[in-house]
């Protein structure tokens, strides 16, 4: 039998998402109307995601306090995360990322850049005792399929990546010198939906409801695809 109020919390955190994408502060009167849950027991709904530090309860609404935080509290009530993870902006997303790759104990290092000449920009960089990995996220609009569009941004990250090991010392001197010890990077592009695509161009492409489960595997997938870019 279904949980009363797991089940108002899941409605609760649709709602507060969707609105989450046009303001802060939600009215009770919408909540009420958008998910049908009335009087003290969506109190009780709305006590539940403050005391999680999600919103703030206000005079007649609550303020949404973390959209990355009902983003992953959506995740954890079952709410797939390729639906959650449509009401992120590419800074909650890139930030979505870096989580997963905290949780399997990489150290994160987010939005590095070197100027031109040779410059470039890497969203995300997760550094692990095996493998550093390079990621480039793309939050495209949902049902995104062009391929030529993947292939080609799958190419640039290569290229981002090979700039990077050649410029790894710099980096190191910039961002933190145990970057020095890097041996071997892993270009990944994470998108907001499933292309299809799952490597290309010695890139590997996940989807960001699959970036866990690769992690998981990445010692599988480099090995059976040969992918990664030794630091000399």
């Amino acid at each position: 039998m279904q949980d009363p109020l797991r089940e108002a919390v899941r409605k609760t955190l649709l709602v507060l998402l969707e609105e989450s994408r046009r303001r802060d502060f939600v009215e009770n009167s919408l909540l009420k109307e958008k998910t049908g849950i009335v009087g003290d027991f969506l109190l009780n709904v709305l006590r539940v995601l403050e005391e999680k530090g999600l919103v703030l309860l206000e005079g007649g609404g609550v303020t949404i306090s973390s959209r990355l935080g009902l983003v992953e509290e959506a995740l954890k009530y079952g709410i797939p995360v390729d639906k959650a993870s449509l009401y992120l902006d590419w800074r909650d997303f890139e930030a979505l990322s870096s989580k997963y790759l905290e949780a399997h104990g990489y150290r994160v290092y987010r939005n590095i850049r070197l100027p031109p000449p040779r410059g470039f920009e890497v969203d995300v960089l997760g550094v692990g005792p095996r493998y550093t990995i390079v990621v480039d996220c793309k939050h495209w609009s949902p049902g995104y399929s062009k391929r030529w569009k993947l292939r080609k941004a799958a190419e640039e990250h290569l290229e981002r990546t090979k700039r990077l090991a050649k410029r790894l010392w710099l980096v190191a001197r910039r961002y933190g010198e145990e970057l020095k010890r890097i041996k071997l990077l892993i270009p990944v592009i994470v998108t907001l939906t499933d292309p299809g695509l799952r490597s290309y161009s010695g890139v590997l492409i996940s989807p960001i409801n699959l970036f866990n489960n690769l992690l998981l595997n990445i010692d599988v997938v480099v090995e059976e695809l040969g992918i990664g870019l030794k630091v000399e």
